[in-house]
């Protein structure tokens, strides 16, 4: 591993002109990752252990040659991505940091909505954005060329009203004990 490998790789998955940086392809994720800085002290343990396996998946993502070209975003954060979920919650302390939470939320579901109704291997152009590229070429969406695309649209749909239930129901029952 070599210092310059190290920030190629950064750049490739945090900076801004790579075409698979996570700023683009999920900022819900960089913002994740930034809360785990900000969680309550009472969570202070939680907060290292998370903090250093997130460490060491970025030395050994950052460590090698591979950049998994041929892909629609940054698919070796994935595993990371359960853990700066944690972080998200950092993040709700006012209504612009909601505001802001919330928009990057909608980016990352767009985003990573129409790469996945397009298809998991970008290969075409490792310079522009792969949302473009799939976003011009809609014409064969819903189902004709890209047959999961109307599951992943029901599932969307079907989990964000479950979870707006779940949020009124879990309202009311917190108020009601007050």
């Amino acid at each position: 591993p070599s210092l310059e490998l190290f920030w190629t790789q950064l750049n490739l998955y945090f900076g801004f002109s790579s075409y698979m940086t996570a700023m683009k392809c999920m900022p819900i994720f960089v913002l994740g990752l930034a809360g785990l800085f900000f969680l309550k002290p009472k969570l202070r343990r939680m907060q290292v252990m998370i903090l250093v396996l997130v460490a060491i998946h970025l030395f050994y993502l950052f460590s090698i040659e591979a950049e998994g070209h041929c892909q629609y975003g940054p698919r070796y954060l994935i595993p990371l991505i359960p853990f700066a979920m944690i972080g998200v919650s950092a993040w709700f302390e006012s209504t612009t940091q909601k505001i802001v939470m919330f928009a990057a939320l909608a980016w990352s579901v767009v985003v990573n909505f129409v790469g996945a109704s397009g298809s998991s291997m970008y290969c075409a152009n490792l310079i522009e954005f792969p949302l473009w590229v799939y976003w011009r070429d809609r014409t064969h969406w819903l189902g004709v060329h890209r047959p999961l695309e109307p599951v992943i649209l029901v599932g969307t749909i079907v989990a964000v009203t479950y979870w707006i239930y779940v949020r009124k129901v879990l309202a009311k029952s917190l108020y009601a004990k007050s």
